[in-house]
């Protein structure tokens, strides 16, 4: 069978591919033959030199080899050496324990006939530090060794020893010999009775606070009630108490991390701390007897709970009958009585204070940084003495008694407030804000994290959900100039509730909207001071961590929020008074601008630059609008009044003007009239108003222009010169106000 011719060609051709590929490989390895040829010689020359560096590296191995297997065998015998330097060392330490054992035999024995109990207890606590288990070794208790015996005569001493010391002080302390007590105080850490010996010296200590707290606390109750102090008998109680126990641990701080070491300190203190707890729970609960306590705050959320319930009942605004009940306290009543509270809140404070600064001192010192970093020891310690103290009988007596203060003094600033609101005095603003920044400052004073947060939150929710509702009240009705008889209505009715008008006084209805206005805005000053105040007070009464200012910062920026409402508010009541009193007489003014012609001759123009027919006669009307409000409104509000005024006027003149007709002459003339009125508003007013008129200026331009063509000098959306406020089609409607421009013309106006 013949083969197949394609797959022969077809070989073939993949044949000569190869052939071609194959090639040009060797081409390509010819061509670079001289180079191989002179890399060939370069290594023939390096033979010799790596005949040297190869014998080279054979003697460099023997002779690591030989270093290797010399500091091979000198380190055999250096750590025969060490072992035999350890067992040496051991043999001396055996012998020296062994001297040491001797002479602490015989040192207890006659320490203990002379009554010498702190030699003796040296003698113990040597005997104690020594490895006993080592030195069994050495005794025979079979043969009765006088090692093993002496061994068995310093178990004996010991157990003696322990035995007369806590014997002797409890003797001291019976009798009442301080330095009998506290020579054997220092004697029980020797003996590794560190426990008891804290035990025993605080119970001394504990039964000493109950009898200077029983004897402080019969005199507190014998203060007669014309006394002075008696106001604050409580406070200066609990201080007494405080600064006793804290002279306490000052006093023993040394001695006891002397003796007993570092980290004590903490032990100590959980010891003492139940019989503060016990006293100031005593006080507390006298307190609240005497003063009647129990039932004001009973009073006071009955009270806060009616009011609550008629104002979501009823209507928003305040009348007499919520605020003169005869089953509310006076607020006035509970001023002492909140002071003394927040004098016991701060010395509760301080105490806490001072107790942690010394726990937390002493871990730290007992467990040292390692790597400027504390040790995990120090920190799990750090977090048992949080623990400890926010736990404390004192911490939860604190806890209630804080929360029972924050009812009531947000009752004596929210009632307080509410009287300030309904006697509507000239001076009402001030009296809101004294009263805020009387509680506030004595929440502060009280030194108590929580409470101070939680009386910033209720001073702004009642600056929101009182105050600024009641001025609010008075200022959505609007000026009661030009409003219809069902809004008059509604305005009289709410001013008669408020005691402020018989019958239908409009002018008394105005002056009280001006006055609240005013009111608005003062407000909002007052906010951003309060806040700087507050900020001030707690940096001169407190030393905030970070957790605690993040805490504080957030409740502070509450204010701010509220000021921005009463912001907003002040331009809402700007709003209303500029709607009412001022826009109808704008647009009235603005009317008889269609009625005045704008087709000048040059004549014309002339004459009206001696005797201009709208703009004089506008000008004297609007300022004979605000002069009265000039008198009454702060200087910001007038201010307000006019930019808002502004707004209306440029928006009205806008609109009428789209009603006239206009050649150039007039175009010119309007041009005048804006820059005329544009001067005297400006001059009116310290805030800046010329940016208001930029599409009246622009209009201006518009209808000034001498021929049509000249747009394109000026029209440009994309320079950066001049901002047009009109868009392309709003100047062909300009444009068209032209009565001298074709109208095919502006239409064909590329813009």
């Amino acid at each position: 069978m013949l083969p197949n011719i394609d797959l022969l060609e077809k070989e073939l051709e993949t044949l000569n591919t190869r052939e071609k590929i194959l090639n040009d490989e060797l081409s390509v390895l010819l061509s670079n033959q001289d180079s191989f040829e002179r890399q060939m010689i370069s290594i023939k020359n390096l033979v010799p030199a790596l005949q040297i560096i190869t014998q080279d590296a054979h003697n460099l191995s023997n002779t690591i080899s030989f270093t290797a297997a010399l500091a091979d065998n000198i380190s055999g015998k250096v750590r025969e050496l060490d072992v035999t330097k350890s067992r040496v060392v051991a043999c001396l330490q055996r012998a020296k324990d062994i001297i040491d054992l001797k002479k602490c035999t015989d040192g207890v024995k006659k320490a203990l006939e002379d009554e010498e109990y702190e030699e003796a207890a040296a003698h113990i606590h040597r005997y104690l530090n020594i490895d006993a288990a080592s030195l069994q070794l050495s005794s025979d208790p079979a043969e009765g060794s006088s090692l093993h015996q002496a061994l068995l005569s310093l178990d004996e001493a010991e157990k003696k020893l322990k035995s007369i010391v806590n014997v002797k002080f409890d003797q001291a302390v019976e009798i009442g010999h301080l330095p009998e007590a506290m020579r054997f105080f220092k004697i029980f850490p020797l003996l590794n009775l560190h426990q008891i010996g804290l035990e025993k010296f605080c119970k001394h200590l504990c039964l000493q606070i109950y009898e200077h707290g029983e004897k402080t606390f019969k005199k507190t109750l014998e203060i007669p009630f014309n006394h002075k102090r008696y106001p604050v008998i409580y406070s200066d109680y609990l201080t007494n108490l405080f600064e006793y126990v804290a002279e306490i641990v000052e006093t023993y701080q040394p001695l006891v991390e002397t003796y007993y070491g570092p980290g004590k300190l903490f032990n100590f203190v959980s010891m003492l701390q139940p019989a503060c707890d016990k006293q100031v729970e005593r006080a507390i609960n006298s307190f609240k007897s005497q003063r009647q306590f129990d039932t004001i705050f009973r009073r006071i959320q009955q009270s806060s709970s009616l009011t609550q319930k008629s104002l979501s009942t009823t209507s928003t605004n305040l009348t007499q009958t919520d605020i003169l009940s005869s089953d509310k306290l006076d607020p006035r009543e509970l001023d002492d009585f909140l002071a003394e509270i927040t004098l016991i809140n701060a010395s509760c404070e301080l105490y806490l204070r001072f107790i942690r600064r010394r726990l937390n001192s002493d871990c730290e010192s007992a467990y040292p940084l390692i790597n400027d970093i504390q040790s995990d020891i120090c920190l799990k310690q750090l977090k048992e003495i949080e623990r400890f103290i926010s736990h404390s009988g004192l911490s939860r007596i604190l806890h209630e008694f804080i929360n029972q203060y924050i009812t009531i003094e947000n009752y004596f600033m929210r009632e307080s407030i509410y009287k300030a609101i309904l006697i509507d005095s000239s001076n009402m603003v001030d009296d809101v804000f004294f009263i805020l920044r009387k509680c506030l400052k004595r929440t502060i004073s009280s030194s108590n994290i929580e409470g101070i947060c939680a009386m910033l939150n209720h001073a702004v929710s009642i600056i929101d959900t009182i105050y600024r509702e009641q001025l609010y009240i008075r200022l959505k009705s609007g000026y009661p100039s030009g409003f219809d008889l069902s809004q008059a209505y509604t305005v009289i009715q709410s001013s008669i509730q408020l005691g402020k008008l018989q019958g239908s006084d409009i002018e008394k209805l105005k002056q009280i909207f001006l006055i609240t206005f005013n009111n608005v805005e003062i407000t909002y000053g007052n906010l951003h001071t309060l806040k700087n105040l507050i900020e001030d007070e707690l940096k001169k009464t407190l030393t905030l961590n970070e957790h605690n200012k993040t805490k504080l910062d957030t409740c502070l920026n509450e204010f701010h929020s509220a000021a921005n409402r009463f912001k907003d508010l002040i331009e809402f009541a700007c709003q209303q008074l500029c709607t009412s009193a001022i826009k109808p007489r704008i647009k009235t003014l603005m009317d008889v601008y269609v009625t005045i012609n704008h087709k000048l001759s040059e004549d014309e123009f002339s004459q009206f630059e001696a005797n201009d027919p709208f703009l004089q006669n506008f000008i004297v009307q609007i300022d004979a609008l605000f002069i009265p409000f000039k008198s009454i409104l702060s200087s910001g509000n007038y201010d307000r009044l006019i930019t808002a005024s502004t707004n209306e006027i440029v928006t009205i003149w806008e609109k009428v003007l789209l009603k006239c007709g206009f050649n150039r002459f007039g175009g010119l003339q309007f041009d005048k009239e804006v820059r005329g009125l544009m001067t005297y508003l400006t001059n009116a007013t310290s805030l800046p108003i010329r940016d208001k008129f930029q599409r009246l200026t622009q209009i201006a331009t518009l209808l000034s222009l001498e021929k049509l063509k000249e747009i394109n000098d000026y029209w440009d959306p994309t320079s950066s010169k001049i901002t047009w406020r009109l868009t392309p089609s709003e100047v062909r409607q300009i444009l068209n106000l032209r009565t001298d421009f074709r109208s095919d013309d502006v239409r064909a106006l590329k813009l």
